[in-house]
């Protein structure tokens, strides 16, 4: 029988293959070796902002402290907000007092390390566009200043917008047979669209109307001046306030009241206000 002999294979390509992985394996260590550590090369993984921007998340590949500075312009000499956080570690969420809606700012985020390793991301974003509603839910008459039936009034309700003027919607209830010690539920929504700022106070006016042809010239028109309040031939009127300060960064609501007592006409009123964000 003819036998066949298989020659057993040969070492020297798998030691050359072994030989090859083993100086790759030592060059990528060498690599890895060489890599700056830390904030030395580029740390900082994602910066992220809330709607309102008060809020800014930074998120890191290494420990570090940070620093984020916001800017109005692009040659970033007027900063507008900076916040710090001096505790080594990967995420950092900072907070501070929203600016203004719709428009666009421009950040510096410093990032330093254990070691004093400086790195500095730049960016920029647009705050997205804020709404404002406010709502009167309830009017309660403690007093109609009328002595004689229930009293004839009118409310007129301003919006001031903390240094964004003011925005006064007139008339917006009428009720001519409101007397005292009665209360009305209401529901009177009056918005600023898209750049309300991040607080307000609103004005309550209520006029009384005391012309009764009698003595009077009856001169006065339906116009509200939100004074704290008074009395004359034609009116008695007293305006209630309440500011609203430190509105959120992002979609939320509250309650507000408002109270005037010193004068002839007293009232309170009551309602809530909803903020709203959109790109």
């Amino acid at each position: 029988m003819k036998r066949t002999t298989t020659s057993a294979p040969s070492l020297r390509p798998i030691r050359r293959l072994a030989a090859a992985l083993l100086l790759a394996g030592v060059l990528v260590g060498f690599a890895t070796a060489c890599e700056p550590p830390g904030c030395a090369k580029d740390c900082v993984t994602s910066v992220a902002f809330s709607p309102g921007t008060d809020a800014y998340t930074v998120v890191l590949t290494d420990d570090a402290k940070v620093r984020v500075t916001l800017y109005n312009e692009s040659t970033r000499t007027n900063a507008v907000a900076s916040k710090s956080s001096n505790v080594l570690q990967k995420t950092h969420v900072l907070t501070n007092g929203a600016v203004a809606p719709n428009r666009t700012y421009w950040y510096t985020v410093t990032a330093t390390d254990a070691a004093g390793a400086i790195y500095e991301e730049k960016g920029s974003f647009k705050a997205q566009k804020r709404t404002l509603t406010v709502k009167i839910t309830k009017i309660v008459l403690t007093d109609d200043s009328d002595s004689v039936g229930t009293g004839e009034l009118d409310f007129g309700m301003k919006v001031d917008l903390a240094g964004y003027g003011a925005k006064d919607f007139g008339t917006v209830y009428t009720n001519h047979d409101f007397g005292s010690g009665m209360s009305k539920d209401v529901s009177i929504s009056r918005s600023i669209p898209d750049n309300a700022p991040n607080f307000f106070t609103v004005f309550v006016e209520g006029l009384e109307d005391d012309c009764e042809g009698i003595g009077s010239l009856c001169t006065g028109g339906l116009s509200y001046s939100y004074s704290a309040g008074g009395s004359n031939s034609d009116w008695d009127w007293a305006t209630a306030s309440k500011a609203v300060t430190g509105l959120p960064g992002t979609n939320g609501s509250g309650t507000w009241s408002a109270t005037t007592s010193a004068y002839a006409l007293k009232f309170t009123v009551s309602g809530t206000w909803t903020v709203t964000y959109a790109a």
